[in-house]
């Protein structure tokens, strides 16, 4: 029956063993924590989240109609001017799309201001709660005691 069958699609699920890489997290006390750490603040992660998800809608639909007329090829759709958004939010900046018109320039820097914030902000709720985890399971050096 598998005599002349093409088996090199098989190999695809050679991949599916880079999945045991998730056993690691048995072994790794950090990769522990980390998870926790993302249970813990899941809600707040979600929320920021939603919050870049709509900013990203709402930028690349001010930019296109900034910037549609003046530049056609750069900015022909909204989903295309989303590329723009995510770029300029993550702060990234390749340069391949850039407003020229003045009312373009201002959603841009209003774009870039809000994407230092939004970026900072899951780097924030992940310090905060590492420090609480850590907090959590720390004991004092000299009497053994909890920390917290």
């Amino acid at each position: 029956m598998l005599v002349g069958a093409d088996l090199r699609s098989l190999r695809a699920f050679r991949l599916l063993r880079v999945l045991r890489l998730l056993k690691f997290q048995r072994y790794s006390n950090a990769v522990g924590t980390l998870g926790r750490v993302v249970a813990a603040r899941r809600g707040e992660l979600v929320v920021v989240g939603v919050v870049v998800a709509v900013m990203l809608v709402v930028l690349s639909t001010l930019i296109f109609y900034a910037e549609h007329d003046a530049q056609p090829k750069v900015f022909p759709d909204i989903p295309s001017s989303l590329w723009w958004a995510i770029i300029t939010l993550t702060t990234i900046g390749y340069g391949d799309a850039y407003p020229v018109t003045t009312l373009g320039k201002v959603v841009g820097g209003i774009a870039a201001l809000t994407g230092v914030g939004l970026v900072t902000l899951p780097a924030g709720i992940m310090a905060t709660g590492f420090f609480e985890e850590i907090k959590r399971g720390a004991k004092c050096p000299h009497c053994g005691n909890d920390l917290h």
